[in-house]
């Protein structure tokens, strides 16, 4: 796996057993989690976890909100909860070496990395494609990033419709922390500033 991910401009931080690679601004990851409870042959459990950053982002955030933003990930997705990154050999998104015959289980695993997940991290390396991805994924939960992102993209007819969209999907759904109300007060009150 290590020479396809190389040959896309990925480098191998072994420490970590991590991929990382700049893509037009936007730092990629593929990391391989271990199980905490892995014990040499007898359990050698790992799952997938693919992830976008922007620095750019955090910065953007405080110069126009004058606030730091809570982090710097635009997206991520894991093997666990993430159907894009199953193979047959994995059980609820686990992969077991000791279950499979390990060629077999790293040929699907790469096949799945190489053939959608990779296009996940691409997707969302970019502005308009990381809000339209996680509208797609429904996190509304991530209702700043998306409005934000939309706003970067310069789609701000995009953005105000997803406020609204979040808003009454929040208000239907009830029992929604006050904070996400609040995230939404700042992005109108900021809509308001571009008129």
């Amino acid at each position: 796996m290590e020479p396809d991910l190389n040959a896309l401009g990925f480098q191998l931080l072994k420490s970590d057993i991590t991929f990382k690679r700049k893509k037009e601004g936007f730092s990629q990851e593929v990391h391989f989690a271990l199980n905490n409870r892995n014990s040499g042959s007898s359990i050698v459990v790992f799952w997938l976890i693919l992830s976008v950053r922007s620095s750019f982002y955090t910065k953007w955030h405080l110069d126009t909100y004058h606030q730091e933003a809570m982090n710097d990930h635009i997206n991520s997705w894991d093997s666990i909860n993430n159907s894009k990154l199953e193979t047959p050999y994995s059980r609820s998104g686990h992969y077991d070496l000791t279950q499979h015959d390990n060629v077999k289980l790293m040929v699907t695993v790469r096949e799945a990395l190489m053939q959608r997940g990779i296009e996940l991290l691409d997707r969302s390396s970019d502005w308009q494609g990381a809000a339209d991805q996680l509208m797609e994924e429904k996190k509304y939960g991530s209702v700043a990033k998306i409005f934000d992102f939309y706003i970067l993209s310069g789609h701000i007819g995009k953005a105000e419709d997803s406020l609204q969209f979040i808003e009454d999907h929040y208000k239907q759904t009830g029992n929604i922390p006050e904070k996400r109300f609040e995230e939404i007060r700042i992005r109108r009150a900021y809509l308001k500033s571009l008129t």
